[in-house]
């Protein structure tokens, strides 16, 4: 052969092996997944173990991040929402997190977000978030299924796309739940809806991605939502790897949907994130490792692979500093009065350390209702309007904030006759509903089931009663009650007369109650 075909036939070989290698490299990836933090930036005060505070895990990302370039792996990490409400950082401020938006950002490491119910359960959350919190992600905060009113707009992105330095592509997508409460200035449309819409088509047409991820605040065990948008993924993508990031439900869940897909969920408050490590070879994820990690700085440490001298990153000392800042300026450290005893907030109703106990027959009753009234006063409150335990010893503003963040004021059904009054406690019993669901449990002293708790008191058919609940509560309870008693002035509910709302009674009741001893 001549010399011009031999250089071209050793030419030829050369590129056909490159391509091979090209193809064939496994990649490793390490994705961090954090969810449902409810403003808990600060870390957890009376808990010894949970010691870090978002500025520690800030420097550990930068080390992570540090560590998968040097080893030329990638590093991605995603939040699937629920920032605020619960805690006095998130929820002591004017607007629900107004502080906590700007600590967030600190942390500049994420690549998607995606947006929880509290989130955009507040039409001045949803507008400030618009101003500042959303455009500062630049298109990385994900809302696939929520929109404006007003425009029918999404209110962050549909969907981004990642190049990383590497080469891989990584869709995002991000979605809620079927939401019914959220701000009267959104939309949330079903997901079910939502993937036959036309960005979902555009994005399932966007070539050689490497790997889906979903970023969504929906509970794993309901699978006709988050199974519903793994299949259309699948269905555009019969072999892609695809990772459901899951949320909401603030519990540590993995589930495989196949050989190639999963949800992975990862706890809640700030407790723990999740950890997935894989190696991505010709689009299938191999050697997948899933865990959870416990937010404590010697953690961190051995993750980081540092040491407690060379942990500290500067931009994790300025979150830190961000933090205790805006602390100092709420007077969160403020104590109101000192706990005889550690109140849980799970548990047995009617035992003395039980919360819900203290707060249906001791704080509101004390705090709230009117005694003057001719009518015996009734108090019904779901399952989880307290968020977290009442320690023994100080009670901090942040405590308070913690127990009780949402602000909810107080409403009444005025007058309501006993026998009627059993007939709603029957009906809460035995509902089904997004917040009702049904229970076999009798009545009696401490009416309750698995989603109310209520007075511990009879409802006798010769009184009347001032059935007293929070105004969020009051949204379920109304279409139970108009269904019930059409056309009865107890039908409707009316503000009751308090200056106290849901936090200021905890307050109040705390400072009357248990002052501190010198």
């Amino acid at each position: 052969p001549s010399p011009e075909k031999t250089r071209m036939k050793v030419s030829v070989t050369i590129i056909i092996v490159t391509l091979l290698v090209a193809v064939t490299t496994a990649v490793k990836f390490n994705i961090v997944h954090t969810t449902d933090i409810h403003g808990w930036v600060a870390g957890h005060p009376h808990n010894e173990t949970l010691n870090a505070d978002l500025g520690d895990f800030h420097s550990l990302i930068i080390h992570m991040k540090a560590n998968a370039v040097k080893n030329g792996e990638e590093f991605l990490l995603f939040d699937t929402g629920d920032l605020i409400e619960g805690t006095g950082l998130s929820d002591a401020t004017a607007i629900h997190g107004e502080y906590i938006f700007d600590i967030i950002q600190n942390v500049s490491n994420y690549d998607a977000l995606t947006i929880g119910n509290h989130d955009i359960g507040h039409p001045e959350v949803v507008t400030l978030m618009q101003k500042t919190f959303i455009p500062f992600w630049d298109g990385a905060y994900l809302t696939s299924n929520s929109e404006m009113a007003a425009t029918q707009e999404d209110i962050g992105a549909p969907y981004t796309v990642i190049t990383t330095e590497l080469g891989s592509t990584i869709l995002v997508l991000g979605y809620i739940f079927n939401f019914t409460h959220q701000a009267n200035n959104t939309i949330v449309v079903p997901a079910a809806v939502s993937v036959t819409e036309d960005y979902f088509t555009k994005a399932m047409a966007i070539p050689n991605v490497d790997l889906y991820v979903v970023c969504a605040h929906i509970a794993p065990q309901k699978p006709t939502e988050l199974t519903g948008i793994y299949k259309a993924i699948r269905a555009a993508q019969p072999s892609s790897p695809i990772i459901l990031l899951s949320g909401h439900s603030h519990v540590e869940y993995f589930e495989k949907y196949d050989s190639n897909a999963f949800t992975l969920e990862s706890g809640k408050y700030f407790e723990e994130f999740g950890l997935i490590t894989f190696d991505l070879e010709t689009e299938k994820m191999n050697d997948l490792k899933t865990q959870w990690i416990s937010t404590s700085v010697d953690n961190f440490i051995t993750l980081s692979g540092t040491t407690k001298n060379t942990f500290d990153t500067p931009q994790g000392k300025q979150t830190s500093a961000l933090i205790q800042y805006y602390s100092e300026l709420l007077g969160l450290n403020i104590t109101y009065g000192c706990s005889p005893i550690t109140y849980s907030n799970i548990g047995e109703f009617e035992d003395p350390a039980s919360l819900y106990g203290l707060l249906v027959n001791k704080i509101v009753p004390t705090v709230v209702f009117d005694t003057s009234s001719q009518d015996t006063p009734f108090f019904i409150t779901n399952t989880a309007t307290l968020r977290y335990d009442l320690f023994e010893g100080p009670v901090t503003r942040n405590d308070i904030y913690t127990i009780s963040p949402f602000n909810d004021t107080f409403v009444y059904y005025p007058a309501m006759p006993g026998k009627d009054l059993q007939l709603l406690i029957n009906a809460l019993r035995n509902t089904s509903g997004e917040n009702v669901i049904k229970t076999d449990r009798c009545g009696g002293l401490g009416y309750y089931g698995p989603n109310w708790y209520m007075s511990s008191l009879y409802a006798e058919y010769d009184k009347t009663y001032d059935v007293l609940m929070c105004s969020y509560d009051a949204e379920t309870i109304y279409p139970v009650a108009q269904k019930l008693f059409p056309g009865k002035k107890y039908s409707e509910y009316a503000p009751y007369d308090t200056e106290y709302n849901g936090t200021g009674a905890l307050q109040e009741y705390v400072q009357r109650t248990w002052p501190c001893k010198d």
